[in-house]
């Protein structure tokens, strides 16, 4: 399902800083045959959190590469963030042919054969595409209004060579409707309590990706971009978490329920004061190694950059 990252309708406009997108002997390589990379899609309204972001993997975890999707508007902007490690991906590598961005920077994109697609709904789109650039055997999706703050070790997600996948034995409305929407898309039959596998760090096998989209356009008889692209409302992350958990099997996609959190989340959280950024910081649990401050709430990056320089410093 992977190529070696160039496409027959558009070149990367946006240099690598080397030769090509796969190496003989990558520096993300946990074995032989496993590699790990970062997946984040972004746009210009986040630039700034993207790029503490990408200054936080550069120190955390200085070895991997970590690509960073974005729409052409806006790779100009984000083109000074490209080094070895940081790939920036003209997000028209990853969509389907027929798929067009709207005229301007509107975050829309149409085609004949699905409804108007917002920024959010293709955003899902570019991280389940991704074996279309990369040969990596693990993506790690992380959001661009996370920051890393402790040494990012890949060994820690995995247990005798499973990967962890976030459950959590949470639900409400819409993950009980995105777990509905996954089972008819997979052709499987839905959990009568579905647990989350929404985050903001969240790791896959690219194997299982692949298995997971061809499974759609199987059950749909449809591409599953164009499948997908029909729904009004899905979760990406609760299609593979519903694949594995009710239909590919744990086991049998290398991983395992890991309920621990990767990412110490600013939900419920105040944060408008120094006192309320230390408290914030102060409190990051063992198993986190990095902290989102949710670009919604509004908090320039500016005002909790130094905290999480701090933190990952001493680490």
């Amino acid at each position: 399902m992977s190529h070696n990252g160039s496409s027959q309708r558009w070149p990367v406009p946006i240099p690598c800083g080397r030769e090509s997108l796969h190496h003989s002997k990558p520096d993300n390589a946990l074995t032989d045959d496993t590699t790990l990379c970062f997946v984040t899609p972004s746009f210009s309204r986040d630039l700034e959190r993207c790029r503490l972001l990408v200054e936080s993997r550069r120190a955390c975890a200085p070895g991997i590469d970590h690509y960073l999707v974005i729409d052409k508007p806006d790779l100009s902007l984000f083109a000074e963030l490209a080094d070895r490690h940081t790939i920036i991906v003209d997000s028209r590598e990853l969509l389907d042919r027929e798929l067009h961005k709207a005229w301007g920077n509107n975050g829309w994109w149409f085609g004949h054969r699905v409804l108007p697609l917002r920024g959010w709904i293709t955003q899902q789109l570019y991280k389940l595409s991704m074996p279309r650039v990369s040969d990596a055997s693990v993506f790690v999706n992380i959001d661009s209004d996370c920051v890393f703050v402790r040494p990012f070790e890949p060994g820690r997600l995995f247990n005798d060579g499973m990967l962890g996948l976030p459950e959590v034995d949470y639900r409400n409305d819409e993950i009980c409707e995105w777990s509905l929407e996954a089972a008819a898309l997979t052709g499987v039959t839905p959990p009568t309590r579905p647990n989350n596998y929404v985050g903001n760090m969240i790791p896959w096998r690219a194997k299982v990706v692949g298995a997971l989209t061809d499974r759609i356009a199987a059950t749909t008889g449809l591409p599953w971009q164009i499948a997908l692209g029909r729904r009004r409302t899905f979760s990406e992350y609760m299609l593979y978490g519903i694949w594995v958990r009710c239909g590919a099997g744990f086991l049998e996609s290398g991983h395992f329920a890991d309920p621990r959190p990767l990412v110490h989340t600013n939900w419920d959280r105040t944060l408008a004061s120094d006192d309320d950024f230390e408290r914030f910081f102060s409190q990051l649990p063992d198993e986190a190694l990095a902290v989102m401050v949710h670009s919604k709430d509004g908090i320039e990056p500016t005002h909790y950059a130094r905290f999480a320089r701090d933190r990952w410093s001493k680490s």
